[in-house]
């Protein structure tokens, strides 16, 4: 029995040593009371909107959903952004991670950015997993592929154009623009949300800049098309993405993106056809 007892002990000891140990390696992130404050807050306008999407129908939560994401986003940037800017100086990777650990509970996160500090930014499914219950097939299909697209993000940027790095495999990145694409021919008469802005504006047209230009060391900059200091001075596409092209026109052949790459395989090389590459580019590209 004695022995038994001084084994608890032991285990008892070394339990409680390993959670000191952890906190103290947690780097002893403090948030102010404000900021804990200001989250709770956060948190609360979810729930009331959760309380108010069970009196809706669906095309009323399609609406509510643009005025409440509005309302959340200048929230967090606004007031919890900026409250932790004040807090936070000189934050090292350790430390993010560790306000990130608190910010989870809410479904928030920091992330650097350029020459900010950080921004914060809302949990990839914070929509849809909030939204999806209550509102329409069209609506429901918008906020699941932008939650997938944001858990992995096509490609990472620097404030340097030249900087680009691709995340995610082209033939991938393709396959994104053949999904939009499908969204909004399958929804453009949608009436209750207009899809061309966050999915056509903000996302399809990326995905064709970096699929087309950007794999290929060339940028978009003051309507002409450019060449990255990375690249040897010829406007060239490589093997690679020649191989996936061919992947690309052969499996969506009916995709406006097949066209345009016909034309831009051919003449690219030929500056003075950039201007008109520029102009396809623009036709198949969803305006603001």
């Amino acid at each position: 029995m004695k022995k038994k007892m001084l084994f608890l002990v032991v285990v008892l000891f070394i339990i409680c040593s390993f959670n000191l140990l952890a906190k103290k390696s947690s780097g002893d992130i403090k948030l102010p009371d404000s900021t804990y404050k200001l989250l709770e807050e956060f948190s609360q306008k979810k729930k009331d909107a959760m309380e108010k999407l069970k009196t809706l129908n669906e095309k009323e939560a399609v609406k509510f959903y643009s005025e409440y994401s509005y309302e959340i986003e200048e929230f967090a940037h606004q007031k919890i952004e900026e409250n932790l800017k004040k807090s936070l100086n000189n934050v090292s990777s350790t430390k993010y991670n560790n306000v990130n650990k608190i910010l989870s509970r809410y479904d928030l996160k920091i992330v650097p950015y350029f020459d900010l500090p950080f921004y914060i930014e809302l949990s990839p499914t914070y929509y849809y997993d909030m939204f999806k219950d209550y509102v329409t097939d069209a609506h429901r299909e918008y906020l699941r592929i932008e939650a997938k697209y944001s858990k992995a993000p096509s490609a990472e940027y620097t404030d340097d154009p030249d900087d680009f790095f691709l995340l995610i495999s082209p033939q991938k990145l393709g396959d994104r623009i053949v999904e939009c694409e499908d969204f909004l021919k399958k929804y453009s008469d949608n009436k209750d949300y207009d899809y061309r802005i966050g999915l056509g504006y903000y996302l399809y047209n990326r995905y064709i800049d970096e699929y087309i230009f950007r794999v290929n060391n060339m940028y978009i900059e003051d309507n002409e098309i450019r060449l990255s200091i990375y690249d040897d001075g010829v406007f060239n596409i490589t093997k690679e993405m020649l191989k996936e092209y061919d992947r690309f026109m052969k499996k969506y052949p009916n995709s406006k993106v097949t066209e345009f790459l016909k034309y831009f395989i051919k003449n690219c090389k030929d500056k003075n056809k950039h201007s008109l590459i520029y102009k396809k580019f623009k036709d198949i590209s969803i305006s603001y």
